[in-house]
């Protein structure tokens, strides 16, 4: 058909091909691990919902029909503008209806990848077919190459990534693919690689007018092209270091190959999800999300990541500093250049600085100035950026002007605040996006923060003091342009992407994620785990230990008879519990005070003397995490084999039955680390992990959503949201206990709370469903024994 013809031709599509729809644009799922037993839904767009409701389609299978605007390329960025009529989503069965059995072969996966042009043309004589023959003809005249889309993978961190790709590496799916890191992960340059900012030290060693270049990204092409990574290739399913060791052998760069691989052709890319999420990095790594289907696992993060994505954080003395460049750059010869940029960084300081000083008093040494982010952006269209077209350009200038001076030795050191600069870009194009319509979105957040700078010491006798001893006290004023909604960074994936998928085993309930990310999730599906959670699973939930009651609330956790009645408690089913136990707190302050307490009162001698005790790293000065980690697994390992003992104070025997790992919830254990079998037989929860009351980004989310659910009843209100956080921080720790189907283990929650069945409903469906209420912890001894008595004796 010519171009005029097609704009009016309905074109017929079976829905289990997939082929030529622009799907749904996003699709959650949720609740139980692994894989198969998770929740997963897909959004639709409110305009093809609304198509489909008009049309009276039934529930069954029907075509899809597909009204184009224009005759463009299925694969091109305009896809996207295409409307959809669905008549349900029961339209993506496994099965084909018998409408779509006419047309096209049944897919074999809900999410395959669109059954390619040439399959379809083979597989049907429809007219409708016929009509994509002819322009497939005409398509190919012009040298237009079909392919489908690409698949974006992403997860939190590269572990998690690691695990997902060691899964496919078991299946005969061999796509060609790629793993995106940072210089971080990839770099084997031998100086580079040691560097404490190895990305300024690349592009110092890449560039040959400042370095002597690098070899090893001059032979990435040698890598990405290599045929051992093609689909038949020995490493067409690699991780990170197996592309680092084949870079290595080769002396290629992996880093800059993993991106070309990306661009030139790769079928699914494997990433962190800040990749996509950060408009920041996702442009400078040249991510195209156009036509792309997006799955993020891991999602439960998701809100958090998108809205940390378009917020940005910086000091008053850092724009000061920018402020006082600028003006340097203004007596230069490209003063011109970065005039338009000079004006609007400005405003931005004068803004800033004017709010700094009308701080009012909130806490202890903490002062602050909150205004609306419409107060920001009026303020600066008075003079030095009208709109969002102009805010581009000035940015587009400045791009241009800074990669000019780049190579001047003129400007070498004149300008070094490029970061912050394209920070402050990027978070202002999204206040000016879509004629302000995220404005209102944004808080700006001026505190002024006591701070102890240490003086300098005099002599070596003063060594020893503590540091707060030997210190002035001095204010800072940290600078926040915070973005409350989560769908202002979320609607640059959902609205060019072609799917979005999002899993994991704690999005309950998924409402929410409809709401806070702005997307409707018509397709859901929250499934039972793959365990038979009355046989595998034993969960307890207990409100005492010897008559002391067990509530974490904040007026709570500061008694001695509360850390004393987790000590014993803790201690009781250590006793019981074999091999390897993981015990999360709330806060890592109260799991440093239980730690003090413990020490003092000779509890932790005896729980150390039944299982060796391993504490999460709380930052890097406290001890490397990748060491406390081996630590842990190897005592656990040590124990499988015969049992170790020793003698203690009392000359009573006591051995060694493995290890337990004292963490945090929200922390790097309880998220994201394999903890299979043994290594985690047993989980103890203590308390309910909310989030701090008075942290001034809770403060403002709660106020802004209360706010928000006043106007729209589809979102939730403050006090659910922070609700929502501490039941989905708890259910992704007591998720480390069943990492398989044939895994087994206990769950123990230690919070009286846990006796009022509301509060168990918010639990994983697979773990609610095993609950059992004691008064005591007492009382579950004997219950627990038998347990894991039938284990050990059971026949798988």
């Amino acid at each position: 058909l010519s171009k005029e013809e097609g704009k009016n031709v309905p074109r017929k599509v079976s829905p289990t091909t997939g082929f030529g729809v622009k799907y749904p644009n996003s699709v959650t799922k949720s609740n139980g691990f692994p894989l198969d037993s998770r929740s997963f839904s897909t959004p639709l767009k409110s305009e093809a919902r609304e198509r489909s409701m008009e049309s009276g389609e039934r529930e069954n299978s029907q075509p899809i029909e597909m009204e184009e605007e224009g005759d463009e390329d299925f694969q091109s960025p305009k896809f996207k503008n295409r409307r959809l009529s669905m008549s349900s989503p029961a339209s993506f069965s496994r099965n084909p209806s018998p409408h779509s059995q006419q047309g096209s072969p049944p897919s074999s996966s809900l999410n395959s990848s669109p059954t390619s042009l040439n399959q379809l043309q083979r597989s049907s004589s429809n007219s409708s077919i016929n009509s994509l023959k002819e322009e497939s003809i005409a398509d190919d005249a012009k040298n237009v190459k079909e392919r489908p889309p690409v698949i974006f993978y992403c997860s939190r961190t590269h572990s998690q990534l690691a695990q997902v790709i060691k899964e496919l590496k078991t299946t005969e799916y061999r796509p060609r693919m790629t793993l995106l890191g940072s210089r971080e992960h990839y770099c084997i340059h031998p100086i580079v690689s040691k560097s404490h900012d190895k990305a300024n030290d690349c592009r110092k060693t890449i560039d040959s007018n400042v370095g002597a270049g690098c070899i090893y990204s001059e032979n990435r092409q040698q890598l990405s092209k290599s045929t051992a990574l093609l689909p038949k290739g020995r490493l067409a399913v690699f991780d990170i270091e197996d592309f680092v060791k084949f870079g290595s052998e080769i002396k290629a760069c992996p880093y800059f190959a993993a991106q070309s691989i990306m661009r030139e052709g790769a079928e699914i890319v494997f990433a962190p999800y800040n990749y996509l999420m950060d408009a920041v990095i996702r442009d400078s790594s040249d991510i195209k999300l156009d036509g792309a289907v997006v799955i993020i696992d891991e999602a439960h993060n998701v809100e958090d990541v998108s809205r940390s994505s378009a917020s940005m954080d910086t000091t008053l003395s850092d724009l000061e500093e920018l402020e006082r460049q600028f003006k340097i750059l203004s007596f230069t010869s490209v003063s011109q250049h970065f005039q338009s940029t000079r004006d609007l960084m400005n405003e931005f300081v004068d803004f800033v600085r004017e709010c700094s000083e009308n701080v009012i008093p909130q806490e202890f040494e903490v002062h602050s100035s909150v205004k609306n982010g419409e107060d920001v952006v009026n303020f600066l269209s008075k003079s030095a950026c009208k709109n969002w077209a102009q805010l581009q350009i000035i940015h587009s200038q400045f791009k241009e002007a800074h990669e000019m001076i780049q190579d001047e030795e003129e400007f070498k050191n004149k300008f070094t605040m490029y970061h912050l600069t394209k920070s402050l870009f990027y978070t202002f194009g999204y206040m000016f996006d879509q004629d302000r319509k995220w404005a209102s979105d944004y808080r700006l957040v001026i505190q002024k923060v006591a701070q102890n700078t240490p003086l300098p010491q005099k002599g070596k006798n003063q060594n020893n003091r503590k540091q707060e001893d030997n210190a002035q006290k001095s204010w800072t004023f940290q600078v926040g342009l915070w973005c409350l909604n989560p769908a202002v960074a979320f609607h640059s994936i959902s609205s060019k992407a072609r799917n979005v998928i999002l899993t994991s085993g704690t999005l309950s309930p998924m409402n929410s994620f409809a709401s806070e990310l702005g997307t409707e999730f018509p397709l859901r599906l929250e499934a039972p785990h793959v365990i038979k959670p009355e046989k595998q699973v034993w969960v307890g939930a207990f409100s005492s230990c010897q008559d002391r009651k067990l509530n974490s609330s904040y007026k709570n956790t500061e008694g001695f008879d509360y850390q004393d009645a987790i000590g014993d408690s803790v201690l009781q089913f250590s006793n019981v519990i074999p091999n390897g136990v993981l015990c999360f707190f709330p806060s890592y302050g109260l799991l440093e005070r239980m730690v003090q307490r413990w020490k003092n009162t000779g509890l932790w001698s005896r729980l150390s003397s039944i299982k060796k005790i391993v504490c999460e790293p709380r930052n890097p000065s406290e001890g490397d995490f990748g060491t406390t980690m081996k630590q842990y697994y190897n005592t656990v390992k040590q124990t499988l084999r015969p049992v170790k003992s020793k003698t203690d104070r009392k000359g009573n025997l006591q051995s060694i039955s493995g290890a337990i790992l004292l963490a945090v919830c929200r922390g790097k254990v309880s998220e994201g680390i394999d903890f299979t079998d043994y290594y985690a037989r047993g989980v103890i929860t203590i308390g309910i992990p909310f989030p701090l009351l008075k942290d001034p980004k809770i403060v403002l989310k709660r106020k802004y959503n209360d706010s928000q659910s006043s106007k729209s009843k589809s979102m939730i209100n403050g006090s659910d949201w922070y609700t929502l956080q501490a039941y989905r921080a708890i259910n992704q720790a007591i998720g480390r206990c069943i990492r398989h189907r044939n895994d087994y283990g206990a769950i123990l929650l230690l919070d009286e709370r846990f006796q009022s069945d509301e509060n168990i409903g918010k639990l994983s469906r697979w773990v609610r469903v095993a609950v059992n209420k004691y008064s005591s912890t007492e009382q579950a001894i004997e219950s627990l024994e038998e347990f894991f008595k039938s284990q050990s004796t059971s026949p798988d």
